[in-house]
């Protein structure tokens, strides 16, 4: 079962706009095939991935901009775009000023340590 994920690398954040939802929207959460990862505990995305706040207490994870979301799932403060099986972007929003401050900080920091390293 697919429990988190993690951004490891936040090149920086900027602030934008709700992408279009499509037509196809439905509760609930997707569901992964884990045994196609063959083994791995993870799953690395090779594309660049954007992070954008959205109004004032939401975030917006952009996986892969070139694609467009066929069906958002969403569960409480999660909703989840996919196409042809292959997410899109990943929103949560009713975050908290604090949550919001506290990822922009994070990012911040994660920016400055990359600088220092290359």
């Amino acid at each position: 079962m697919l429990v988190s994920i993690t951004l490891v690398i936040a090149a920086n954040y900027s602030v934008g706009q709700m992408p279009l939802l499509p037509d196809e929207i439905e509760k609930g959460l997707p569901l992964f095939d884990l045994a196609l990862w063959k083994g791995d505990r993870c799953k690395d995305i090779n594309n660049p991935v954007d992070l954008v706040f959205i109004d004032t207490n939401a975030v917006l994870l952009i996986i892969d901009k070139n694609l467009k979301a066929k069906k958002v799932l969403w569960s409480e403060n999660l909703k989840f775009a996919i196409s042809d099986g292959y997410p899109c972007w990943l929103l949560v929003d009713n975050l908290t000023d604090e949550q919001i401050t506290h990822l922009k900080n994070e990012i911040s920091h994660i920016t400055q340590v990359e600088q220092i390293m290359y």
